[in-house]
């Protein structure tokens, strides 16, 4: 039951961050985030958790130590580096060609999201927040609702984002925010990024594929008959 649950959250979370993803491109110089303040924190969606830097306009997502995905609206770009010890390796592309948001705070926090404060005051872990109500509306007609729990005394950072559609609902809570610009050299990227389109490479032709020789050759052992 536990794993139907939480195959379940994943299917709701890749559909609803799955749209759109040019919206977050779309925005202009510092509208994207409001007055949401540079921070770090960890980002927990069900049983995963992963950490998330948010800088400017920019935003690291680390699925996993091995992992990181880099978003510069303001570039038109998203990055997913691939993490080595030996080697960081680097793929850029235009964020339209991003298969999905990692973070439902790409779609509270983007310029398609009113988002209003309401009279409540909330305590979650310890913090007051205020109490935002949110509502997306999306190039390709997708419409979305949401509330935001911001944390008084952590400059409006939320500690908890719920999103609502038909198919369910997407909670995401964060945990060891620190409010303050991270470091900058998680938003510095290899020199030799690739681009997308020059990932892939054509299959070798069948005569350079082991094992097949070419019908002008003789195997080193043959014998005349």
């Amino acid at each position: 039951m536990k794993f139907t649950a939480a195959l379940r959250s994943v299917a709701i979370a890749c559909l609803l961050l799955a749209c759109s993803p040019a919206v977050f491109a779309q925005n202009e110089k510092g509208t994207a985030w409001g007055n949401l303040p540079d921070f770090s924190a960890t980002e927990i969606r069900g049983s995963m958790s992963w950490k998330i830097h948010h800088s400017g306009s920019k935003l690291r997502v680390e699925p996993s130590s091995a992992g990181a995905t880099i978003w510069a609206p303001e570039e038109d770009k998203v990055y997913n580096l691939l993490i080595f010890p030996e080697k960081t390796t680097c793929v850029v592309m235009k964020t339209a060609q991003a298969q999905m948001m990692r973070s439902p705070l790409q779609l509270v926090y983007g310029p398609n999201t009113t988002r209003t404060p309401t009279a409540a005051k909330e305590v979650v872990d310890g913090h007051t927040c205020t109490v935002l109500e949110g509502f997306t509306t999306l190039p390709d007609g997708n419409k979305f609702n949401s509330k935001i729990w911001a944390a008084d005394d952590l400059k409006g950072v939320p500690l908890r984002i719920d999103v609502y559609s038909d198919p369910g609902t997407v909670k995401a809570t964060y945990r060891d925010i620190v409010v303050g610009t991270p470091d900058p050299a998680l938003f510095r990227m290899p020199s030799n990024c690739i681009p997308q389109e020059k990932t892939y490479q054509i299959a070798p032709g069948s005569s350079q594929l082991p094992g097949k020789q070419p019908k002008d050759q003789k195997a080193p052992d043959h014998k005349p008959q």
